[in-house]
């Protein structure tokens, strides 16, 4: 036994719960599911840290969602807590860089032996090398796993290199946890769904192989993390044999900050308002054209069917195709700036809708509204008529209200999170917002977006602009005040993972919504809240340890 503290770790009760409730129960598999901003990563590092503290030889491997969520961790793992100096704690790591490493002149000077290479069998010098090269590769991985109590790794990596022969089941059976952040990832939606069948879902094709491997270690514990309670969550539940620990909303939000609910007013922006229900009224249309000619009794067209109709073609597939189309410009619509939304102005002129009556009525209420006094921070003499039409689109009411919004964020001395659905929409960011912007998307560098979280941390960016996809999971930005929905989220998930990316550390904490209100949206939003006060009133899954499980879990809390 060592004398682990988590010197700094916040004692919050039902973490130390939750972790002790998995300390008694170490070979039970379990879904801990806590609101974002909640402390998963606090209530696992607990966990991990007693079960090291309380087991001998006790090793485990967590397993992340992006190599930026990897990082977070191993700074809360090494920085804050020091947990390196009672464990080996590692990262999994590409072999591009493991051939760097070596690269850099360690294996320089090497003898190669017949030996190593398969003797006499391989004559071609460079064969030789390269099969040796790949062999060093598999060990260092092999190493990585072996000599290390603790290992970080996306899904990703592992899944790449178990397909590629360099760890395997044995691997895995030699952990006593497997730690699953963002669980819900574990599971993916069936691509054919069927014509009268909601949502089914299937293994990940990234955690196929650690399944498998899985299913085949009765001794290796699975423990699931996720912030989010639903079908996709009990989907991965129900894969995984687990069993559900949920402590209550209500005991959660004691320690969470507060979060103020500031809608900026958009409206009256009737021409917006219009262009989106022209929008949605040619979409349900299309719809029920495509109803009728199913010939079934019941159709359900959803997205996931529209996409199964376009790749079966013919003249349901077109109008399929047409509907989707139409649901994408309305995204685009309820977040766009003006290069964004350039591109398709033929489209959105081809819904009937006049752009020229919209332009006219967004200027008086620029004149006359909530914009007056503001001016654009684009150079207007840059937006020259195009050639197919008199005028191209306007810098939105978005993009104003946006830029008033941040000037205001800024005059506080503070920071915002901007959340967009489309990367061109975040690109295009930095043309409006005032002060220093930075932008992340899925197409940004791994070791860009460090610098960039780093910058944006220490206080030298103004607004950080990122998609839901790149930056509304797993990062923590408690010393953030501000968070902006330019793009409506596409489910209640993305909403409470962009939200959630603030709700930590200290108040003041704001979410500023500036998408054109979805009434859809606002019941899924106001349903999924019910549901989890249904589920708070049962109380049926909230921790309860033993007393010494209890013990073990605060002994490395004291300081």
């Amino acid at each position: 036994m060592t004398d682990i503290k988590l010197d700094g770790a916040e004692n919050r009760d039902y973490q130390v719960e939750t972790a002790a409730e998995m300390i008694d129960n170490p070979a039970e598999d379990y879904m801990v599911n806590m609101p974002v901003g909640g402390g998963k990563t606090e209530t696992a590092l607990e966990m991990i840290a007693s079960q090291y503290d309380t087991t001998e030889d006790y090793s485990a491997m967590v397993v992340l969602p992006s190599p930026q969520v990897e990082d977070q961790w191993y700074e809360r793992m090494v920085d804050t807590y020091g947990l390196d100096q009672d464990l080996d704690v590692e990262r999994n790591k590409p072999v591009s860089q493991l051939k760097a490493e070596r690269d850099s002149g360690k294996m320089t000077g090497t003898n190669f032996r017949g030996s190593d290479t398969g003797g006499s069998k391989l004559h071609n010098s460079r064969k030789r090398v390269e099969q040796w090269e790949q062999q060093k590769r598999n060990n260092q991985k092999q190493d990585i796993f072996q000599d290390n109590d603790i290992v970080l790794t996306t899904y990703q990596l592992l899944e790449s290199d178990f397909r590629n022969n360099r760890i395997d089941q044995e691997t895995v059976s030699q952990y006593n946890d497997i730690v699953i952040d963002e669980a819900t990832h574990f599971a993916a939606i069936d691509d054919v769904p069927g014509p009268e069948v909601g949502k089914t879902y299937r293994t990940n094709k990234y955690f196929e192989t650690l399944n498998q491997h899985l299913q085949e270690s009765d001794d290796v514990r699975t423990v699931g993390l996720t912030a989010m309670y639903g079908d996709k969550m009990k989907a991965v539940q129900e894969q995984l044999g687990a069993e559900l620990i949920r402590p209550s909303q209500e005991r959660v939000d004691e320690y969470r900050p507060g979060l103020e609910r500031l809608d900026p007013n958009l409206a009256p922006d009737h021409g917006v308002v219009n262009l989106l229900w022209g929008i949605e009224d040619q979409y349900r249309k299309t719809r029920h054209t495509i109803g009728r000619e199913l010939e079934e009794e019941d159709p359900n067209v959803n997205l996931y069917r529209l996409q199964q109709l376009v790749d079966e073609g013919g003249d349901i597939g077109r109008n399929a195709q047409k509907a989707l189309k139409l649901k994408s410009l309305q995204s685009r619509i309820q977040e766009g700036t003006f290069n964004s939304l350039k591109p398709y102005q033929d489209d959105i002129l081809d819904v009937g809708v006049d752009l020229y009556q919209f332009q006219n009525d967004l200027e008086e209420e620029f004149n006359n509204g909530m914009m007056a006094g503001v001016e654009p921070k684009r150079d207007q003499s840059k937006l020259e008529d195009s050639a197919d039409h008199n005028q191209p689109l306007f810098p939105t009411m978005k993009e104003l209200g946006a830029r008033k919004l941040q000037n205001q964020v800024m005059d506080r001395d503070e920071q915002a999170l901007y959340f967009v659905r489309h990367i061109d929409t975040a690109n295009d960011m930095p043309n409006i917002l005032p002060g220093e912007t930075a932008v992340i998307t899925g197409q940004t560098d791994r070791d860009d977006q460090r610098d960039i979280i780093q910058n944006f941390d220490s206080g030298d960016v103004d607004a950080l602009a990122m998609t839901y996809g790149s930056g509304g999971e797993g990062l923590d930005f408690s010393n953030t005040e501000n968070v902006v929905l330019m793009g409506e989220p596409r489910t209640v998930q993305e909403h409470q993972n962009a939200v959630g990316r603030i709700r930590r550390g200290d108040e003041p904490k704001r979410e500023h919504t500036m998408f054109y209100h979805n009434p859809e949206y606002e019941w899924r939003k106001e349903r999924y809240e019910e549901i989890l006060e249904e589920q708070d009133e049962k109380q049926a899954n909230e921790p309860d340890p033993s007393q010494e499980a209890l013990e073990a879990v605060n002994n490395i809390l004291e300081p």
